[in-house]
């Protein structure tokens, strides 16, 4: 990551630039309730519910339910049914998840998006991923290089660029 906002640094100094990470190898345990993408169901489960494992005060293994997260807006987002639907306190699945966020970001728009970054970060050359995390923290100490995180990063950019805020933005996924 250092190395590319050395590049971008040296060889195109008088423009701003958007770095946009894709953290997946930088992610460490979470409270014990937060959410992992991995070996999530696509769908509402039918017999067990998705609760995450955690230990009690008194280091017994039991099952929360997992936090929630945000919209790019700020609004909740519960993993979970409401209390008040027929699936109530059960894990919605990744499909419902993930058909939220597209009402809340139009798809048209994502996907537009993250063909423009691929593009850029397939002409940058840059490799896909880097394994140090440090290095993600040195490229956003520095001046010009304004650096998000994915998938939230992506929405972030997106309203600046609809707002004109980034002109001619150069923007690598990493």
């Amino acid at each position: 990551m250092s190395h590319a906002a050395d590049i971008l640094a040296k060889h195109y100094t008088s423009e701003d630039h958007v770095i946009v990470v894709h953290n997946s190898p930088t992610h460490h345990k979470q409270g014990a309730g937060a959410p992992s993408a991995a070996r999530m169901p696509k769908y509402t489960p039918k017999e067990k519910n998705l609760l995450a494992e955690s230990t009690d005060d008194n280091g017994n293994k039991v099952l929360v339910p997992m936090t929630g997260g945000y919209f790019s807006n700020g609004e909740p987002q519960l993993l979970y049914w409401p209390a008040n639907d027929k699936c109530a306190r059960w894990f919605k699945g990744m499909a419902e998840i993930a058909k939220e966020s597209r009402d809340v970001v139009p798809e048209t728009v994502c996907q537009k998006n993250t063909e423009f970054l691929l593009r850029l970060r397939q002409n940058s050359g840059m490799p896909e991923q880097e394994t140090e995390q440090e290095s993600v923290w040195g490229a956003s100490f520095r001046p010009g290089i304004r650096l998000f995180w994915h998938p939230a990063g992506i929405r972030q950019f997106l309203r600046l660029a609809a707002a004109k805020q980034i002109s001619k933005p150069t923007a690598t996924q990493i």
